[in-house]
């Protein structure tokens, strides 16, 4: 325990002690002042889903409508639009203010439960009546609607259902009653009349309203089928006319309508009628009033449409406020949802065509990015599977829900792995290559090393982080009494309606979310700003400006330019964070502090049934402050922690030191070459050795074996890199050795013959000249060891010869076989003769069509420049190869020797003495 707290005293610093009192501070900040600043914390829970189904009912059962065989459901909700209103006009606070006291908040039912009734999905009837009713937080319905409407008369044969469930016709006394009363009861029939002698299909039959009244606002086409007043005669043996007209006016549909809304939670004498209507699809029995308020309430227009039946029956009750936005707003929303679309858009391409780049360099992690790839998919699946009504009620069987349910969840997890790698692979390797001390923690979390104490310090900070920027939300909110919180039809109350699990479906949907957003931004668009300046200041701005363009925060406020000044407060958070910090800092904080503001309802809300969430969430980040501490209190650092490399920076590495070796390969086997080439009076002497790779197997050489006696040696070993410049060293010492021995050109090559196949692997041969120049006898004589020919120019013509003896590549075989097939020639010479040794790689050199350039070619190059010095000649073959090459590039090693005689008593040319070319 000592060990641990001094490990907490050691690891721990003044600034992450400054971070915690912040963190402290935000989350003080956060808990007192944000229930005053947000709408939810004016919810309840208190009526309960019983108490609003018991209100809904008790409401459908006055009007005859039956529920016996529908099922219920009940959900507290809000009324976005409303909110939003109330919000637009008041103000956040003094809405908060109003919708705390229970009377405005009746007439204001910003939040309400939702009661729907429908037939139960294995028994469904589309003629099956669906009811939808809103009850205020009070018990009382204020909105009513059915689906589908009620139709009267028998439906088009084509339309008629297979099974159609009857429905008995209703008639509302009471409201009758109200409509027709008079100031003076004594002076009007109706009110001599006693209902209740009316069956309720009498009165839903006879009774109508009259499409002939011009005050209707719409005019549908005359019904062909009239009531039959005869027949009603004689069944009721009295005079219906007496009582009721054929057909009633608007003016007696706006009396049933006030009549109706006073029964719910609306005050029916605060609304005067505005307009009335008969719907076409819905013949003359059914007429539809819009009540308006003869004032605003709070500054809304309540507007009620209120459908009744000829028989006094309420159809539908739909209210509606002040739902439209300001059209500066509005464009204003259109603006910014253009621009944070656009950037994902850009930043998504950015890095998808950086991934293709990388990786065709093989700079990409395979490892991490498949552990990305994969926890992306799972979080993906599991965020699809856990919702609750995926397909809605289009599908009827429960396994082909299910089939179809598996289906979704594996495109959908395998789309996100692949996005996810794609991104993550590119943003990854691109950090990496600039400042990889941003990705070691991360790095050790893919690996499963939570027990160190950079990961754990990771974790606490962020954790404090996540503390940091609630608090400064909270307090933003309070400075800013403009912002209004901006609801939307998604953002429902309670997630329990939408998936099965809501803690783990919200964790890994804000998981996911945080970490494809910190990809974009600070992996993605900070290492490019960090690459052209390295600096704090333009990373966070950059940041900064991001953060606010995609509205990072996800916490919607109105106007927009607060929902962008607190998403740029955020970025400012989480830049200084990256900067001072990691990525996995950042990540715990922002995917903390984006799960935390989302469960503000599960202790906003008065009774909230979402506690056990908010008490998820809480044990979540007691969970990352309890490894975190556990990890730096193990005090495990660096050193005892295995660093995580790359394969690619592995591979890398090996790559340059392979590199660094070659180039070492390649020096030393420069140094084996002359330096410069010999002075002996006579002879003009030109070479030059160019390899394919870093190191080749070409060489040539000269050894002084006697006054006025040159050897020259040029030679090709099989292969190329490493191995042929191997053998090269090898057989330069061999040949050196002989070579001063004072031996025949013949009997060198016989024992080099022996040495070599005696010390290399079979199949490795080498293809060798080897001839010794008398200048004062003016004689060549050499050997051919299965190499190319010598190049012989007679001076004073321009032709030039292939002079090849016979013999056997060096190595091969051995004994016998090499030393009888092995020829010397000897060549007599005058001043002007020039000997031209060369390797395949000028001979064999290619051009894009595949042709060879061949020995005839080279030597006619030779013929044509043989006037020339030994240098000149080289230069000119030399040229002639390379243009004839072009853009084909260099396949082979190069090697070549000119050797031109000039007169004993004649100086050489200025350069004939000097190399020309030198690998």
């Amino acid at each position: 325990m000592t060990a641990a707290w001094t490990h907490l005293r050691r690891y721990l610093t003044r600034a992450d002690a400054l971070l915690l009192a912040a963190a402290l501070a935000g989350l003080t900040g956060y808990v007192l002042l944000l229930p005053a600043q947000h709408p939810d914390a004016a919810a309840s829970y208190g009526l309960g889903e019983a108490g609003a189904l018991q209100a809904a009912e008790a409401f459908l059962a006055a009007r005859g409508y039956g529920v016996e065989d529908l099922e219920a459901t009940a959900r507290l909700s809000r009324h976005p639009d409303l909110l939003n209103a109330l919000q637009a006009g008041l103000g956040r606070r003094a809405t908060r203010r109003l919708l705390d006291d229970p009377e405005d908040a009746a007439q204001m039912p910003a939040y309400h439960w939702r009661v729907r009734y429908q037939a139960p999905q294995a028994d469904a009837d589309e003629a099956a009546p669906r009811y939808r009713l809103g009850v205020t937080l009070q018990g009382a319905v204020w909105q009513f609607d059915r689906d589908p409407a009620p139709r009267f008369g028998p439906p088009p044969r084509q339309e008629r259902p297979a099974r159609r469930r009857a429905t008995t016709p209703r008639a509302d006394r009471s409201a009758l009653r109200a409509a027709f009363a008079p100031p003076d009861a004594r002076e009007a029939p109706a009110a001599q009349l006693d209902l209740n002698a009316f069956s309720d299909s009498l009165l839903a039959a006879v009774l109508a309203f009259d499409p002939a009244d011009s005050l209707w606002s719409s005019r549908p086409p005359r019904l062909a089928r009239q009531p039959d007043a005869a027949a009603l005669r004689r069944a009721l043996g009295q005079d219906v006319r007496a009582f009721f007209h054929p057909g009633f006016g608007p003016e007696v549909a706006a009396a049933l309508a006030r009549f109706h809304l006073g029964q719910t939670a609306w005050d029916a004498a605060a609304v005067r009628p505005d307009s009335a209507w008969m719907p076409a699809e819905r013949g003359n029995r059914v007429a539809r009033v819009r009540l308006v308020r003869t004032q605003p309430l709070y500054g809304q227009q309540v507007r009620a449409d209120v459908t009744v039946s000829a028989a006094g029956t309420l159809e539908e009750l739909r209210v509606a406020f002040n739902p439209e936005v300001a059209g500066q707003e509005a464009t204003l929303l259109i603006v910014a949802t253009v621009l944070q679309v656009a950037v994902y858009v850009l930043l998504v391409l950015v890095l998808v065509v950086a991934f293709f780049k990388r990786l065709i360099a093989r700079l990409i992690d395979g490892k991490a990015t498949l552990v990305d790839g994969a926890v992306a998919g799972l979080l993906a699946a599991g965020m699809v599977g856990l919702i609750r009504h995926l397909f809605g009620e289009a599908v009827g069987a429960i396994w082909l829900e299910w089939l179809m349910r598996a289906l979704v969840v594996l495109v959908v997890g395998a789309a996100a792995a692949l996005f996810t790698m794609v991104v993550s692979g590119a943003a990854d390797s691109l950090a990496r290559s600039k400042w990889p001390v941003k990705l070691r923690t991360a790095s050790l979390v893919r690996l499963g090393s939570f027990r160190n104490v950079a990961v754990g310090r990771a974790l606490l900070r962020g954790a404090m982080l996540a503390f940091v920027l609630l608090g400064a939300t909270a307090a933003l909110l309070a400075l800013t009494p403009g912002a209004a919180l901006h609801f939307t039809e998604e953002s429902m109350v309670f997630l329990e309606e939408m998936a099965y699990q809501p803690m783990v479906w919200l964790a890994a949907g804000y998981g996911l979310l945080a970490y494809l957003v910190l990809l974009f931004v600070l992996l993605g668009a900070g290492t490019f700003v960090y690459h052209l300046w390295p600096r704090a200041a333009p990373v966070v701005g950059v940041t900064v400006v991001l953060m606010a363009l995609m509205q990072g925060a996800s916490v919607e406020l109105a106007p927009i330019g607060y929902a962008w000044l607190l998403s740029g407060l955020w970025g400012v958070g989480l830049a200084v964070t990256f900067w001072r910090t990691d990525f996995l800092t950042c990540f715990t904080g922002f995917f903390l502090a984006l799960l935390l503001w989302r469960l503000n309802e599960g202790w906003l809300v008065g009774a909230s049934p979402a506690w056990m969430d908010v008490l998820l969430g809480g044990l979540l980040v007691l969970a990352v402050v309890g490894v975190g501490l556990l990890g730096v209190a193990s005090g495990r650092t660096r050193r005892e922690v295995a660093e995580y490399v790359p394969a690619y920076i592995d591979e890398l590495t090996r790559h340059e030191r392979f590199k660094r070796e070659l180039e070492i390969a390649r020096q030393v086997q420069a140094s084996f070459l002359p330096r410069r080439m010999p002075e002996v009076e006579g002879l003009d002497i030109a070479a030059m050795c160019l390899a394919a790779n870093e190191v080749g197997g070409d060489y040539y050489d000269f050894v002084q074996v006697g006054p006025g006696r040159l050897a020259v040696v040029v030679g090709d070993v099989s292969g190329k890199g490493t191995q042929a410049a191997f053998y090269m060293t090898l057989t330069k010492g061999f040949v050196q050795t002989l070579s001063r021995e004072g031996l025949a050109p013949a009997e060198v090559m016989r024992r080099l013959n022996r040495l070599f196949y005696e010390n290399a692997v079979r199949g490795t041969f080498i293809s060798m000249i080897y001839g010794v120049f008398d200048v004062a006898a003016r004689t060549f004589t050499f050997t051919r060891a299965g190499h190319n020919p010598v190049i012989l120019r007679r001076s004073p013509g321009h032709a030039a010869d292939l002079v090849q003896p016979t013999g056997l590549a060096i190595g091969l075989v051995t004994g016998p076989t090499f030393d009888e097939t092995i020829e010397e020639v000897t060549i007599a010479l005058c001043p002007g003769d020039v000997l031209v040794f060369y390797t395949d790689g000028f001979s064999e050199a290619m051009n894009q069509g595949k042709d060879l350039y061949g020995d005839d070619r080279l030597a006619r190059k030779v013929g044509d420049a043989g006037q020339r010095s030994a240098s000149e000649i080289l230069r000119a073959v030399s040229e002639d190869v390379h243009h004839f090459v072009e853009a084909a590039g260099r396949h082979d090693d190069m090697t070549m020797v000119v050797v031109r005689l000039v007169p004993l008593d004649g100086a050489a040319p200025a350069d004939a003495h000097r190399h020309a070319a030198e690998a």
